[in-house]
């Protein structure tokens, strides 16, 4: 229904932009013709010309009224047909969902009666009719759908139709434009036509009064329309055919009194028109250019009403767009309530399919129940004579009576959900037939009132192309009235930002005002404390003045008493010199104490004057604010309205959602019930289990009483006579037995759930003892707390009382210990810069010990160097020795010692680079910490400066609430001044604190001090440690170089008679067993001088942890002074200690770079060791490098057995093969060796001509 009335509204919005697009038209083609007649009467036509124009123009304007309402009345229709569309298909859609939740109940209906009653045969063929049934519906289903899909078609192309009428409006709009261009060349001619513009101005005026009038009328029955629409939402469907017709009867009266005025004044402006004519030609020339600008205002104010009218469209342009996606959006919520139904009834499904389950196993339990009744029927027959027996039966059967029980409730409950679902179902039946009947009437009443309105719109549209002339000079003035109404809304809408604005200003200038006030009373009391200071200065100064004049009076006595005390007299003259400059002091300070009185009264003044203002523009305000409140007021009453309306709405939206949650409340008790069928079945299954192992007991007693048949079957003849009897006994038995199984089925149900409420009460008052328990210790923990804070509570009220009762006095004693302190900071800031400098010693000292580490290492390069030229000279030994290979293994075996020994060292070196590099990533992590803390002390010295500050703007704030309360209370002065001596005597007690807490600050500054002091000792205590150790350390470093150059004169002696080998073979016996003594001796050394580096790394590691030891101590210090004092110079000391970070962290690089031009050194050397084991000969293993050593492979060289020679022949191709040994040629007399000259070459500088210990290392760093 709502949808329905919303579609009505939609249409009726349409018909009134229609009727709207339609007087604009109306509009622009009167001004044409007003236009026209201008231009005729200027050019001076004749009567018959403007009469065929205007003849033309009417017909052309008839045209266009019978065009628009043509186009009118098709889009009219098109909208109703398609508005009968929708409502057909949302018809049809709404009976297919019912017959579709039908089709389903009902199947699910008959499965559950099927299931349950299997012996309703008559059932079936009523199925059979529903399926027959049912296909026919989903044909007429599918018909309904095709129609859907059709109507949806036609309702796309009426989209399309709408389209292409935008179009043709916007076509309508350009030939507006080409209009407005005319109308501007024609506004040139107008200047004629001036005097008449006035006269008809004058009366378009008293339309416009006639009219606002007329508007007035037509706003209050706009909203009685809308009242009306509310109260036909509210009302039935009878009650809307009833407004809706009286609404058409009001608007027709309306339509036809509009009529009758539009004649009246028609008739009016004809006659005027024709007293105009005649009157034009007189006034002409005298108000042309009062016209001209009149006319300029008449263009604007038609440019703007057009610019409105433009706006208007967009605004419909874009409720439409909002309709059709209101309309989406609906679809959309229709495809989710199906889905929710299908989910529904798939859960209504399941909950049937549980049921038939649950039926099934019933039926199993029935029979197995049937078979355990025959069984135990034939054990009867079998075993009458034992009593174990008929026990174990009994219990069978209070087993199955408990089953029975359980089943017969099961198919109770199952018969009453059957019962539940009839009568939902007959519910539904009525409800849908109930739903049937309304939308049948609901399509009537709608046809009917469709058939209706079209009539009164076919009506209307006569009238309006009949009366569209008469409405034109009407809709024109409505038109101007409608740009003043717009006017006057932004005019509104202005002052509405005024008043936020005045609003803004009124409370920036209160808190000015405050502010100032505050400023005030400030001042007031800077001036008091001022003039309490010139007072005083004023009685140093006659003080001064008094000691001067009686210095005076004793230097006269003095010269009249004696001549010769002259040291008096200068005594005298400095103590005068003294008065003078604290006399010349004392006026300085009272000269600056004057100025900053007139600086304080100047700003007094401008405060005054701002003052004044600010209450002027306060008072101008709130006129203001008075005049926008009463226009705010009209606004309100209005906005109160729509509230209204918007809480009948919200009132329906409530009754829906009651009404959601009755629907929730049926969903949940459908949950419960579902979950007591899952009980249900959880139960069944244990029952199963429980008959599985009565099963199980009964095979372990059929197997005990087989055993016991053999022995009983002798008894059967003797106990036949008895078996009548006892079988009466045992019916009578049996019945006493049903009901007593009946009683302990019940029992033992009552019995499960006792005991799980037990169990349940069980954990639960466990949880609880646990709880209180738990609660109790913290109860108690809070009663202690309670208690501490309690006592704390009352000292901190004591102490606010004393605090608050003081601090209004110890804010001047407050200010002076402030500048005490700043002195005290200062003097703090110069400590920490002594302790920077010492800091930065320190540092340096540790780069001298790093520096010495670097000459260390540089010795031990130089180590290495010596070691690579005693081998070379090993290498040339071996050329000169080659028959002794036992030498040359020897020898090589020390070489890979050495290179071992100076692999060792490379990596002692990579660990120290590994030890400085972490040492150098502490002191960065130190400098970082050392900002941190720095940055935190500054920020909390910077909140105990903010919270004095506070302190003192919320006690001066209480000052001057207390003086406002003294100027108040006068007459109560007696009781203040006790108060004030109160004061007095807390003020001398805080004064004599604030002087135990000084001398508290001044210990613990002597104790820091102190502190400092005795760390300083402990470290240049260290310092001095280190440097002894250090010097012993270079002493063993000195001998270990005296080692190495009595090393290098043996390796020069070894040369010397590696050369005499050459002459004889004996002497190198001689030298060879020399050099191996020599060789031992250098091992011994070599291990000498491995235990001493060994040493010595132990101590370069004791030096390193008292480094690490130092720069802890030197954290700790720093920290302590970060505590006691603000660091206003740390960022100094921060960037010192970064530039000599940037400092070492080059050096390291530099470091690095020589470490590594090193290596590659090495790996030449050990390439020229290749190269000459390979036997290239010394001179030529320069040439060689590592990519050529790789390349090449090294050709096998010929050798003479029997001469002991290289490169002459082999031994096959000896010529003294067949000679004796003394026809033998003297070896090395053919050929003698050329001596190899040494060159002296510079390993730091990679060249010849000079040796490294001769090189200049300044260069190189």
């Amino acid at each position: 229904m709502q949808q329905t009335v919303n579609e009505a509204e939609f249409t009726v919005t349409k018909l009134v932009n229609e009727r709207n697009g339609l007087m604009v038209q109306l509009e622009e083609e009167k001004r044409k013709c007003e236009d026209l007649l201008f231009r005729f009467e200027e050019e001076s036509v004749n009567k018959d010309d403007i009469q065929v124009i205007n003849t033309v123009n009417e017909s052309r304007i008839k045209q266009l009224e019978e065009e628009l309402a043509e186009e009118r009345r098709e889009r009219v229709a098109q909208l109703e047909r398609d508005s009968i569309k929708l409502f057909e298909a949302e018809e049809e859609l709404t009976r297919l969902h019912a017959i579709r939740s039908y089709k389903s109940l009902t199947f699910k209906l008959y499965a559950i009666l099927f299931a349950f009653f299997p012996q309703l045969p008559l059932y079936r063929i009523g199925l059979l009719d529903l399926e027959s049934r049912n296909q026919s519906l989903e044909e007429i289903k599918n018909s309904l759908e095709k129609e859907a899909r059709e109507k949806s078609g036609l309702v796309n192309e009426c989209v399309e139709r709408i389209r292409e009428l935008e179009l043709e409006l916007s076509k309508t709009q350009q030939e507006s434009t080409s209009h407005s261009e005319s109308e501007s060349r024609l506004e040139r001619e107008l200047e004629a036509t001036r005097q008449s513009l006035q006269n008809k101005e004058i009366l378009l005026e008293n339309m416009k009064q006639e009219f606002e009038k007329s508007a007035n009328l037509l706003s209050e029955e706009l909203r009685k329309s809308k009242e009306t629409i509310e109260t036909m939402r509210r009302e039935n469907a009878s009650e809307r055919d009833s407004i809706i017709n009286v609404l058409l009867s009001e608007s027709r009266q309306t339509i036809e009194e509009k009529d009758r005025l539009i004649k009246v004044k028609t008739e009016e402006l004809e006659n005027e028109s024709r007293r105009l004519l005649e009157q034009q030609n007189v006034a002409l020339e005298g108000l042309k250019t009062e016209n001209i600008k009149r006319i300029h205002e008449l263009s604007e104010s038609f440019e703007q009403q057009l610019r409105a009218k433009d706006s208007k469209i967009e605004e419909v342009s874009q409720q439409l767009s909002q309709k059709v996606s209101e309309t989406e959006r609906l679809l959309a919520e229709l495809a989710a309530e199906r889905e929710l139904r299908k989910k529904k009834d798939e859960e209504l499904i399941d909950a049937l399919r549980k049921l038939e389950e649950l039926s099934m196993k019933l039926k199993l339990a029935e029979e197995s129940n049937n078979a355990l009744s025959k069984q135990i029927q034939d054990y009867r027959s079998k075993s009458d004579d034992n009593i174990k027996i008929i026990h174990e039966k009994q219990q069978l059967e209070q087993d199955l009576a408990s089953l029975i029980a359980s089943e017969e409730k099961s198919t109770a409950q199952l018969n009453k959900l059957n019962e539940e679902l009839r009568v939902r179902d007959r519910e539904l039946a009525e409800l849908r037939n109930a739903n049937v009947a309304q939308l049948e009437e609901i399509t009537k009443r709608f046809e009917a009132q469709i058939n209706e309105k079209v009539k009164y719109i076919d009506e209307i549209s006569a009238d309006v192309a009949q009366k569209a002339l008469m409405l034109a000079k009407l809709e024109k003035d409505i038109a101007d009235l409608k740009a003043i109404i717009a006017s006057k809304d932004e005019e509104i809408k202005h002052l509405l930002e005024k008043t936020s604005e005045l609003q803004d200003a009124l409370t920036l200038s209160e808190q000015t005002k405050t502010n100032l006030e505050s400023e005030l009373r400030v001042f007031e009391s800077n001036v008091q404390n001022l003039n309490q200071q010139i007072v005083r200065s004023e009685e140093k100064i006659s003080q001064l003045s008094l000691q001067k004049e009686k210095l005076e009076c004793d230097v006269a006595s003095a010269i009249s008493s004696s001549t010769d005390s002259s040291e008096q007299l200068s005594k005298y003259n400095e103590d005068l010199r003294k008065k003078e400059k604290e006399l010349d002091e004392a006026r300085e300070k009272i000269f600056h104490v004057e100025s900053t009185l007139r600086q304080t009264e100047g700003k007094l003044s401008n405060t005054e004057t701002e003052s004044n203002k600010n209450a002027a523009l306060v008072e101008q305000l709130r006129s203001e604010k008075s005049n926008l409140e009463s226009h705010i007021g009209d606004t309100k009453k209005s906005n109160a309205d729509y509230v209204e309306k918007i809480r009948e709405y919200e009132r329906k939206e409530n009754e829906l959602s009651a009404k959601l949650k009755e629907s929730e409340h049926i969903k949940k008790n459908l949950e419960e019930k579902s979950d007591e069928i899952a009980k249900l079945t959880e139960r069944l299954t244990k029952k199963e289990e429980e008959i599985a192992n009565l099963c199980g007991e009964h095979k372990t007693l059929q197997n005990s009483h087989e055993e016991q048949i053999s022995s009983s079957q002798k008894q059967i003849a003797d106990l036949s006579t008895e078996l009548a009897t006892s079988r009466d006994e045992i019916k009578n038995l049996q019945k006493f037995k049903n009901k007593l199984e009946a009683d302990q089925s019940a029992n033992l149900w009552s019995i499960e759930e006792l005991t799980e409420k037990l169990k349940v009460e069980s954990d639960t008052s466990s949880n609880l003892k646990n709880l209180i328990q738990e609660k109790s210790l913290k109860l108690q923990d809070t009663e202690n707390k309670l208690s501490e804070l309690q006592k704390t509570h009352d000292a901190l009220i004591n102490d606010k009382a004393a605090a608050d009762n003081n601090l209004t006095t110890s804010l001047n004693t407050m200010t002076s210990t402030i500048e005490e302190l700043n002195g005290k900071l200062k003097d703090a800031e110069r400590m920490i810069r002594d302790k920077t400098d010492e800091v930065s010693k320190a540092r340096a000292e540790t780069e001298k010990s790093q520096a010495q580490i670097i000459e260390m290492d540089a010795t031990i390069s130089s180590m290495k160097e010596k070691h690579i030229r005693s081998s070379d000279e090993l290498k040339n030994a071996q050329e000169a020795a080659t028959q002794k290979q036992s030498i040359v293994n020897e020898l090589t075996e020390v070489k890979t010692a050495l290179e071992n020994s100076v692999k060792s060292l490379e990596t002692q070196l990579s660990n120290l680079h590994e030890k400085l590099d972490k040492r150098e990533k502490l002191l960065a992590e130190m400098e970082v910490k050392i900002k941190e803390s720095g940055t935190s002390k500054k920020e909390e010295i910077l909140k105990l400066q903010n919270s004095l500050e506070c302190e003192i703007v919320a006690k001066q704030k209480k000052v001057e609430d207390i003086n406002k309360q003294n100027k108040e209370l006068e007459e109560k002065l007696q009781s203040s001044q006790y108060a004030v001596d109160k004061h007095k005597t807390d003020l001398n007690d805080k004064e004599n604190i604030i002087g135990k807490l000084k001398a508290q600050i001044k210990a613990l500054e002597d104790a820091q001090v102190e502190r400092i002091k005795a760390e300083q000792q402990s470290r240049n205590e260290e310092t001095k440690l280190k440097q002894n150790e250090l010097s012993g350390a270079n002493k063993r470093i000195h001998e270990l170089q005296h080692a190495m150059n009595a090393l290098e004169k043996q390796l020069k002696e070894q040369a010397d008679l590696a050369r005499t080998m050459e002459n004889n073979e004996k002497e190198v016996k001689k030298n060879v067993q020399n050099l191996q003594e020599k060789l031992n001796v250098a091992k011994t050394e070599e291990t000498r001088l491995l235990g001493e580096l060994s040493r010595l790394e132990k101590e370069n590691k004791q030096v390193t942890a008292k480094w690490t030891e130092t720069t802890n101590q030197l954290k700790l210090s720093h920290e302590n002074l970060k505590n006691a004092y603000d660091g206003d110079m740390k960022q100094h000391i921060v960037a010192k200690l970064q530039e000599e970070n940037d400092t070492v962290k080059s050096q390291i690089d530099f470091l690095n770079s020589v470490i590594v031009d090193m290596q590659r050194k090495n790996e030449s050397l050990l390439c020229k060791i290749e190269v000459l084991e390979m036997g290239v000969p010394a001179n030529e293993a320069e040439d060689y490098t590592r990519s050529t050593l790789d390349k090449r492979t090294a050709a096998p060289r010929m050798f003479c057995d029997i001469c002991d020679r290289f490169d002459l022949h082999e031994t096959e191709d000896c010529p003294r093969q067949a000679q004796d040994f003394s026809d033998r040629v003297p070896e090395r007399a053919a050929k003698s060796k050329k001596q190899s000259v040494e060159r002296p070459y510079c390993e730091n500088c990679e060249m010849f001509g000079h040796d490294t210990g001769d090189c200049d290392d300044a260069e190189t760093f």
